[in-house]
């Protein structure tokens, strides 16, 4: 459900934050404080119309707020895992808010052209928004709150703020009727044999987050399909897990094994989260993103 969605973004973008208070080397870069604080007092700023960082960057107007949800949405939810990486330091700077940072800043924030859209092989817009409008809005063919939830996510400091597109939509999208399946778990056959099932799990997925998969994973096991269900937890792991090498493997065993056996070993080799900035990986990113190989200075 649409104000659901907003809330886990949230969620998963603290998670973020607080892995990095958990980092010797970032939580130095906010000299002891949580990022969070840090981002709180710069909300509490903001709402009190002093005066921050953002009244330093040229070109960009208010609501700073809004301004920051959207792009920090960008960074969080990128397919590209080092993008989200440059969080703490865009918050770090929004604080400092230097020369360079401005200048950093500004680059990060300026204005860019319209990208045209260009639907990948096998994928459609229009089908996303009818199926988004018809399943994710509403459960119950009602409208949403939407005042509600557009208050909801002015506190958020991670969203998409789809609250004006979903509206749009809503209003004039033609939805299709929903089935009697919506909402239902089928418990484990009784008279065949019960399939193996597996779900693999990001736990610092932006789109599906954690909790959401761990709570399905247990409301099946509690129908009759435990034994027969394997929930695999991909640490550090974001969405479409199925483009990462570790990912696949981690299907490739389950599919040729009938369900008989899981190789995790990958799973153990993950690289921690690079919030530092030490890899080439995140300089580069740094240096598209801020202009400046080194995320935070």
């Amino acid at each position: 459900m649409m104000p659901d969605y907003d809330e886990n973004v949230d969620l998963v973008g603290r998670e973020l934050l607080s892995r990095c208070s958990m980092d010797s080397s970032c939580i130095s870069k906010f000299v002891g404080r949580h990022p969070n604080e840090e981002l709180t007092q710069l909300w509490n700023d903001i709402n009190s119309n002093k005066s921050t960082c953002f009244d330093k960057i040229p070109g960009i107007s208010k609501p700073f707020i809004n301004l920051f949800q959207a792009h920090s949405y960008n960074l969080l939810s990128s397919q590209d895992p080092f993008m989200r990486l440059l969080i703490p330091p865009l918050i770090k700077r929004l604080s400092r808010c230097s020369s360079k940072d401005v200048e950093a800043l500004s680059k990060f924030f300026s204005p860019t052209k319209e990208i045209p859209l260009n639907e990948l092989p096998m994928s459609s817009f229009s089908l996303g928004v009818n199926i988004i409008g018809s399943e994710m809005v509403s459960f119950d063919g009602n409208p949403p709150r939407w005042k509600e939830i557009e208050q909801q996510e002015t506190g958020m400091f991670f969203t998409p703020r789809r609250v004006e597109f979903s509206h749009a939509i809503w209003d004039v999208w033609p939805r299709y009727k929903l089935d009697g399946t919506v909402g239902e778990y089928s418990p484990a056959p009784q008279k065949t044999k019960v399939p193996k099932v597996m779900i693999l799990q990001g736990d610092l997925d932006a789109s599906t987050p954690f909790w959401g998969a761990q709570w399905v994973s247990e409301k099946y096991k509690s129908i009759g399909w435990k034994g027969n269900l394997e929930f695999v937890k991909y640490p550090t792991g974001m969405h479409s897990l199925l483009k990462t090498e570790c990912g696949f493997q981690v299907l490739e065993s389950f599919i040729l094994s009938s369900g008989q056996r899981v190789d995790k070993s990958c799973l153990m080799k993950q690289p921690e989260l690079d919030v530092e900035g030490k890899t080439k990986e995140v300089q580069e990113r740094s240096l598209r993103v801020f202009g400046t190989a080194n995320p935070w200075e």
